[in-house]
């Protein structure tokens, strides 16, 4: 099997994809892919979309049963994402320092963004995506696996080996965005809102009201499960 490297500072970080999932599911498949694709959900969207406010207010309404799968970061928790977690014991992401997070040998996607303040890297891990499994499998047939993402490859990695994984894509306009968000970088990417709207299963508006929206997201989940 081949596999991508991320250099950084002379190391040679892995990028995997699932070592069991060289090919997309065909009927040869085991049926554990199938499972694991039909039970994950990817929310897309870019920074002030809302998409971190809409999957927790389903969380903590309990209608949709779910479990995360978190996300790797070198950037400490905001106090948000803390209060959250002694809210809910739901853990968004697992903050770690940056020469362990390198040295993981299971990264499926990886990215960094640089800041003022430095660089932090984020990556979702293969390991963290069977604990999330073998987590929803406990909750039952009709527990999802919820990725809360704003990043590309995260989605595209996933899907090409996951094709039965379902993205939803968490819109707001620009001007709305910036309301919400204090960062001084926060740009109108069009092209990948548009590249998120053709990934997308489907896409939510999420401006004015956000009720709607998480409306929206629980009847789209509700609507995912077949007995």
């Amino acid at each position: 099997m081949t596999s991508e490297t991320f250099k950084f500072k002379d190391i040679e970080v892995p990028l995997l994809s699932l070592p069991h999932l060289e090919h997309p599911i065909s009927e040869q498949s085991p049926p554990i892919l199938k499972d694991i694709g039909e039970r994950l959900i990817i929310i897309l969207g870019q920074s002030g979309a809302g998409k971190t406010s809409i999957v927790r207010e389903v969380e903590r309404s309990k209608k949709i049963k779910s479990v995360r799968y978190p996300i790797r970061t070198t950037r400490p928790l905001r106090e948000d994402e803390v209060a959250y977690l002694s809210e809910t014991g739901i853990v968004e992401d697992i903050p770690m320092p940056e020469e362990d997070l390198l040295k993981l040998q299971d990264i499926i996607s990886i990215r960094e963004r640089r800041k003022n303040s430095g660089v932090n890297y984020y990556a979702i891990c293969e390991s963290d995506l069977m604990d999330a499994y073998r987590r929803s499998v406990a909750g039952g047939d009709e527990t999802k696996i919820l990725l809360v993402s704003g990043v590309l490859n995260d989605a595209v990695k996933l899907r090409k080996n996951l094709p039965l994984a379902r993205i939803v894509h968490i819109k707001a306009s620009p001007s709305v965005r910036r309301q919400r968000v204090d960062r001084a970088t926060l740009v109108d990417d069009e092209l990948r809102t548009n590249i998120f709207d053709a990934l997308a299963t489907t896409t939510i508006e999420n401006n004015d009201n956000l009720n709607d929206a998480v409306e929206a997201f629980s009847d789209f989940l509700s609507q995912t499960y077949k007995p």
